[in-house]
């Protein structure tokens, strides 16, 4: 089979980059330097990063095309969480890899019952880890990359340190022939 038809022939999205456990956490009051604010509710456990969030969201449209992730998640509880929600939305984890190196990402979402304001203590965790040189293009099924590493700065967002060096030549020179790519720092 001619290389440009098996191309034309793939379809689906891939997805790779962050995936996150978000814990939301009622605050009473934001504490000034060394003192206590007061829990005031449960524990919301959520779930996030732009690859985790478009995959589901597609998934819950029924959008009807083959989606799959790609990253590192730690060897835990969080981990297991995402791999059982993807497996839920039918969303293929084989390049969804785990590690005992670090935890899963999370981030503890602090937010103030009055007003709501919100202040976020991010773990990178497994994400900092992940760079997609284990990703080879030419044997994956879908025929769509999309990618998101980012990492928190005090005031705007950041690729990734060990994924900087890699974008955007290097998904570029390693995608398909005849499939297409958007990548974010």
């Amino acid at each position: 089979m001619p290389a440009a038809r098996k191309a034309s022939a793939r379809k689906g999205i891939l997805a790779g980059g962050n995936w996150i456990i978000d814990q939301v956490k009622m605050i009473d009051v934001y504490p000034q330097r060394e003192q206590l604010a007061n829990i005031t509710g449960a524990t919301v456990t959520g779930t996030g990063g732009s690859p985790y969030n478009l995959l589901v969201n597609l998934a819950k449209l029924n959008a009807g095309i083959p989606l799959a992730a790609a990253g590192l998640v730690g060897k835990d509880a969080f981990g297991n969480l995402i791999l059982e929600d993807c497996a839920r939305h039918s969303i293929d984890t084989k390049l969804l890899k785990a590690t005992s190196d670090a935890p899963t990402s999370y981030t503890d979402v602090m937010t103030e019952t009055k007003g709501g304001n919100r202040t976020f203590f991010h773990n990178r965790g497994a994400n900092a880890l992940w760079d997609g040189s284990d990703l080879d293009f030419n044997k994956t099924g879908p025929c769509f990359f999309t990618s998101a590493i980012c990492s928190c700065s005090t005031s705007w967002m950041v690729p990734t340190k060990n994924m900087a060096p890699r974008r955007p030549g290097s998904w570029q020179r390693r995608r398909r022939p005849g499939c297409g790519q958007v990548s974010t720092p």
